[in-house]
Order: C-alpha cells, then sequence, then structure tokens
C-alpha cells in the first residue's frame, strides 16, 4: 500500500468554472437519475446531442438552462446571452432545418467552451454550439488562455477529415463563422443533432457490455492509424495544450512532455498552494519514465482527448451512432494515446476497466495494428495519472500520492514528496 500519511491539505479554493458547475449540479435537487436502469439523466456533459433515444424524448428535454448553472456565474452568462441575435440565428438555421424553426433560449445545456441550443422546425432539428465567455467569479483564477476562434476552425477540421477518413459517426456541419463580430455576436456552429442518448458506464446492461466496449475498442483502433509525422493539430503546424496555449508542434513525445510539464509547473509557482506547486514537480520528475525509444520517433495517432459515455451517443439497440466534442483533437505521443477514456479509470473502476482491456485486446488481434496498444495501455499506469492533473477542479491528494508511489516507491507519503520538493527548490535543481 501507498503510504498513507495525510500531507497539506488543497485550500479549496482553485476550482474552476468547470469544477464549479460540476459541484453544484451534484447539489441541485431537481436533476434526478432517470428511472431507465440503462441511461443516466442530468446536464453533466458539454453538448446533450441526443441525451436520450429518439423513440422517447425530445434531446432538449434533458437540458436545464440557467438552472443548471451556478448561482455564481448567472448574471454574466444572462449578460452575455442578452447580446445575441437569436433572431438571425434562426433565419440563418432555416435552409437547414426547414421553416418556421424555433430556438427556446431558455433551454440550452452549458459546459466549460460552449453553450448549447436546438433548433427545431416541424420536419427536422439542429444544434448550434456558441462558443461562451469564461465565467469567473471573485474567487475564481483564470489561469488557462482563453479558447480561440482557431480552436473552432480546428474542431471543424478535424470533423471533415474523420468523417473521411474513418467510419466513426460524427456530425455534419451545416454552417459557421468563428469570427465574434459576426451578427450573432459571438463563434458558433450549426450542426446535425444526432439522435442518440448517452449509456452511463456503470449501468450498461451485463448482456451489453461485450458489444459497447467492443465498438468504443474499433473507434479507439480507428484513430490509431490516423497518423501523423508531428505532434500537433491536424495542420501540422501548432500544438495545444490543455489550457488552450499554443506552440510549434513537437517531432518527440519527451519534448512535448518537457514542454508542457515547464508551462504547468510556472503556472503553480503563481500560487500559494505548496501541493500544486509539488504535483507540477512531481511530474517533471516522471518524466524519464514514460519515454520509450520504440514509439518515441513517430509517426503519432490522432486522439479524441475525451472519449467518454458523456462524447458517445447510443441508439437503443446500444449502437454506437454518434461521436461528439472533438475540441483540442489532435495527434498525441503513443503514450498519452493509450490511456484509456476516464469511465475505465484503473483507481476509480479497476474493473471496469480489466474488462475494457480484455475486449479491447481481442478486437486489437483481429485487425493486427502495427502498434500492440493493449500491452501499452496494460504498462500506462503513470500516464494514466499524468494525463488526468488538467481535469482537476481542486487538489486530489490521493491521486497525487499515487503518482509519487510510481515514481519513489510505494511508501512514501505526501509529505515526504512536498519535503523533496522543497529541497529540489533550495539546491537549486529546478
Amino acid at each position: 500500500m501507498c503510504g498513507a500519511e495525510s500531507g497539506i491539505s488543497g485550500d479549496g479554493d482553485r476550482w474552476d468554472e468547470f469544477a464549479v458547475r460540476n459541484a453544484y449540479l451534484i447539489s441541485i435537487s431537481e436533476l434526478d437519475l432517470n428511472q431507465d436502469s440503462d441511461r443516466i439523466s442530468g446536464p453533466d456533459c458539454e453538448s446533450f446531442e441526443g441525451c436520450m433515444a429518439p423513440s422517447t424524448i425530445r434531446i432538449s428535454d434533458q437540458w436545464y438552462g440557467m438552472k443548471a448553472t451556478p448561482p455564481q456565474h448567472r448574471e454574466q452568462l444572462q449578460s452575455f446571452l442578452d447580446g445575441l441575435d437569436f433572431e438571425w440565428l434562426q433565419r440563418r438555421a432555416t435552409p437547414f432545418v426547414g421553416t418556421n424553426c424555433e430556438l427556446r433560449k431558455d433551454v440550452f445545456d452549458i459546459g466549460r467552451e460552449h453553450i448549447v441550443f436546438e433548433i427545431l422546425s416541424p420536419t427536422s432539428a439542429a444544434i448550434v454550439r456558441i462558443r461562451k465567455p469564461t465565467l469567473l467569479t471573485s474567487e475564481s483564477q483564470n489561469l488557462q488562455a482563453e479558447p480561440t476562434a482557431q480552436d473552432m476552425s480546428d474542431e471543424i477540421t478535424t470533423l471533415k477529415y474523420v468523417s473521411e477518413n474513418t467510419t466513426i459517426p460524427v456530425p455534419r456541419i451545416y454552417d459557421y463563422d468563428t469570427s465574434s463580430d459576426n451578427p450573432l455576436g459571438a463563434p458558433y456552429m450549426l450542426m446535425e443533432e444526432m439522435q442518440g442518448h448517452h449509456v452511463h458506464h456503470l449501468r450498461i446492461p451485463q448482456s451489453q457490455v461485450q458489444h459497447v466496449y467492443t465498438q468504443i475498442s474499433d473507434i479507439v483502433l480507428q484513430l490509431s492509424k490516423l497518423t501523423f509525422p508531428r505532434i500537433g493539430l491536424i495542420s501540422q503546424q501548432e500544438c495545444v495544450f490543455e489550457d488552450y496555449h499554443r506552440v510549434d508542434a513537437f517531432h518527440s513525445p519527451k519534448e512535448f512532455y518537457l514542454v508542457r510539464a515547464q508551462r504547468f509547473y510556472a503556472q503553480q509557482m503563481q500560487q500559494c498552494d505548496v501541493n500544486w506547486k509539488t504535483l507540477a514537480w512531481l511530474y517533471l520528475e516522471a518524466i524519464p519514465l514514460i519515454c520509450n525509444p520504440r514509439i518515441d520517433n513517430g509517426p503519432f495517432p490522432l486522439r479524441h482527448p475525451d472519449l467518454n459515455n458523456l462524447n458517445i451517443l447510443f441508439d437503443d439497440e446500444f449502437n454506437v451512432v454518434g461521436v461528439i466534442d472533438w475540441t483540442l483533437t489532435q495527434a498525441v505521443p503513443w503514450q498519452t494515446f493509450v490511456v484509456p477514456p476516464n469511465q475505465f479509470d484503473a483507481l476509480c473502476y479497476p474493473e471496469n476497466r480489466q474488462v475494457y482491456l480484455d475486449v479491447f485486446e481481442e478486437v486489437e488481434r483481429l485487425q493486427n495494428p502495427e502498434i500492440p496498444i493493449t500491452k501499452l495501455m496494460r504498462d500506462c499506469e503513470i500516464m494514466d495519472l499524468l494525463e488526468s492533473y488538467h481535469g482537476w477542479g481542486a487538489f486530489v491528494e490521493w491521486r497525487a500520492l499515487a503518482l509519487a508511489c510510481l515514481v519513489f516507491g510505494r511508501e512514501v507519503t505526501w509529505v515526504d514528496v512536498v519535503q523533496k520538493y522543497r529541497a529540489s527548490v533550495q539546491n537549486g535543481a529546478i
């Protein structure tokens, strides 16, 4: 067992907008699990395109609008919405959705980067994703760059590329404008409404687990065959980190991980929490342990950065009918690519992970890819933890300690790690 001694607890103030919203959603009594044991409800994802099956209910019936927005963000959000020209947007959507189309301004889903509305006509429907500003409170700390028009353009390019080079179902783009000075008043994408529903990974009927996991495995394997000489966007000119910071595309995983870790460390040095500083230093210490000469020279596979149960849509027979939210998709090192989706997290869902890996291995055997992905998946404990830190809303000591145990040995405590970090600073090692 890893050392259980507690270190210095997180101060709790480092919740970003997305984490604040998720914490708020847990607390509001109106959001209940759907009684159908095969699916879960509640606005816990960025865009609820197709949250329920087409035979049962409209997608937007599971969107909670302002109710799903933390109270401290509502005034800023309302001010943003008041500045949008929705009547213009409805006219713009008419050629794709049909005449007499309607957009209900009070019904929407909201995520970290977008706010999502449904546009309906008597005969058709579409989804519009609108880029929104980051919502901050006086307690918030915004350490990341703002998403840009280029991020939306990159996602559109990715959707087109994936559609043309795989059988993965992705939404068609009808119309878009990535500038902020368009008639709507914000960057937007008008796209096909993909009918389907989300399936929570803990509520998949046992009889369907093999079928669901096989399809997820096939999606991953198809993406593994879309390879590029550099680590970065499809354009191969730039790479984007999780905080939307753009740099030149990389030629090697070591260079990629080092620059990303140095940026993370520099960000944490602006804060007062020693736990985050120690974690950033620990990331740097772990880099030599993840380099692998066999796979470090590329080419590098295209990775959907958030291939979880909230971004995969199923029909009533548990067939995949859509994969959504391709923001920040790019070619990555194999070490990052093989980290399973977070519904197969090794620390939280070890049994699900093992079943997924067994299914993936069988699908991989039939397809016989050049890179032994299953073997890399089974050996990616450190990468599992390194790839999850950017999703934390607050410092999570037990996860940080799990990484420390892999780097320094199973008997280390978090207090030990903090002391190692401070000694390293004092010795000028970083």
